[in-house]
């Protein structure tokens, strides 16, 4: 078929097969997240084997985000960040006050919103220990924290080379029957 079409052809039937491939790419791999999400957190299996006509041909692996700790009593921790001095405080202008604040400035402290959150280089020194969160190097307790469980976060599909899956796919049925099912309607070749 190639040879009996100009570039432009096949610029266009190629695009049109990479929205179409894309479309159901997106659509299958949320599809496979959510089963491997359930499965980690029913038994905490974070990876499956790819096998396609009984040859195994790649891996899906969950990526799993290990938290390093999971604030449970927000008040020890921030009062005892704010007593070592690792504490960042963030002041912001609340919204609809931007006119008032700059005629007033800093004389009416309640305009002003206030986040706080542990310094990102000194809560990196956390680590966990038994079921507690010390300063790294020391036998320090982090009062107010907990070692945190890990969290999946997406997919990660290895191996699926071409060379080795195009002939699979052929023997299986084709590109078309996977993109637009089985009804033989459906089908891109006769």
């Amino acid at each position: 078929m190639e040879s009996n079409l100009k570039p432009v052809q096949q610029l266009g039937i190629l695009t049109a097969m990479q929205k179409m491939v894309k479309a159901k790419a997106d659509e299958v791999r949320r599809q496979v997240e959510a089963d491997m999400n359930a499965r980690f957190a029913e038994d905490g299996i974070d990876r499956q084997r790819l096998v396609l006509d009984g040859e195994e041909v790649g891996k899906v692996s969950l990526k799993v985000k290990e938290e390093c700790y999971e604030v449970v009593d927000r008040e020890a921790f921030f009062d005892w960040l704010y007593d070592n001095g690792q504490l960042v405080q963030t002041h912001a202008v609340k919204k609809g006050c931007e006119e008032e604040v700059w005629s007033l400035l800093s004389d009416k402290p309640w305009l002003f919103e206030c986040s706080e959150e542990p310094k990102k280089e000194f809560a990196k020194t956390f680590e966990r220990l038994g079921d507690s969160i010390v300063v790294g190097g020391t036998d320090v307790i982090v009062p107010g924290v907990v070692p945190a469980k890990a969290k999946p976060n997406g997919i990660v599909v290895t191996g699926c080379k071409p060379q080795q899956v195009a002939p699979i796919v052929a023997r299986l049925g084709g590109l078309d029957a996977l993109l637009l099912g089985d009804d033989e309607s459906n089908r891109l070749t006769p």
